[in-house]
């Protein structure tokens, strides 16, 4: 979904996946845990393709975006930054 919606490669959603608070929340990921590799990503995508060519992966993910949109979710419109301001003694 997350590579869908952003067109990311699944490279590119294990980093943001990494980095974003958002994104493990919306994953069902706690903080601490793990992203699954890119490469399992990869594997699960090809494994969708096979089952009906690239239009049931975009059919998937297109209902799965309606279905959203139904119930108030809006896409696009606001970007959550997580940060903690840290003082360090660092050499510049």
């Amino acid at each position: 979904m997350v590579s869908y919606l952003y067109n990311l490669s699944e490279r590119q959603v294990e980093e943001l996946a990494n980095d974003s608070l958002s994104v493990k929340y919306f994953l069902g990921l706690a903080v601490d845990d793990k992203v699954p590799d890119h490469s399992t990503l990869t594997v699960f995508k090809e494994r969708l393709l096979r089952g009906g060519g690239e239009k049931v992966y975009e059919k998937l993910f297109q209902e799965i975006v309606r279905v959203a949109k139904t119930r108030g979710v809006e896409f696009g419109r606001v970007q959550v930054v997580d940060s903690t301001p840290v003082v360090a003694d660092v050499d510049v």
